[in-house]
């Protein structure tokens, strides 16, 4: 906190900070997915972009998953996991690196469709093979619809696992033996 302060002690500053996240939150996109449903519905009702608004809309449903995992009480590594899940799900701009700090996190939750997102997450750079660049919405449902279904087959898998007694789901021993649930 001490030394953030330090950069933002001058008006100019804090204003400049306030700009980019403005320019960061309301005019980019690129491979968002709630967002780019929320804002295909928007241009077919509004006829424009809705950009404006749906980001900030987007920001306030980030903020309140993240308040609901906050009172969930969950172990700090998993509570990160889910946060950024909850972040980068209601993003506009979802780049392939932005996936790393959940890739590395995922050693630390029984949950692994992050590794296939991180697989197919590259694809959506097909964007950028045209000028002006147009986003390939097949590859991005592609995307998203495959992670989305590998999730639902990992929760269902350990949702079964769990409820049949005798057969808890662990996910690695450690050297000493000791179940890691």
């Amino acid at each position: 906190c001490l030394l953030s302060s330090g950069l933002l002690n001058n008006p100019i500053r804090f204003f400049n900070f306030f700009e980019s996240l403005g320019l960061y939150y309301g005019k980019f996109e690129f491979n968002g997915s709630l967002y780019t449903i929320f804002r295909s519905i928007g241009w077919w009702m509004l006829d424009y972009n809705p950009i404006a608004v749906l980001s900030k809309i987007m920001l306030v449903l980030s903020l309140t998953g993240m308040l609901y995992l906050y009172y969930r009480k969950m172990d700090l590594l998993s509570g990160f996991f889910w946060l950024l899940i909850i972040y980068l799900g209601c993003s506009a701009i979802v780049h392939p690196w932005y996936l790393a700090p959940l890739i590395a996190l995922s050693a630390f939750v029984r949950y692994r469709f992050v590794l296939i997102w991180s697989a197919l997450i590259p694809l959506t750079y097909i964007t950028y093979s045209s000028m002006p660049y147009i986003e390939n919405y097949w590859l991005v449902g592609l995307e998203y619809m495959v992670t989305l279904g590998w999730f639902i087959w990992e929760y269902k898998r350990m949702n079964s696992l769990q409820s049949e007694p005798g057969k808890a789901f662990i996910l690695h021993k450690n050297p000493e033996g000791l179940q890691n649930n």
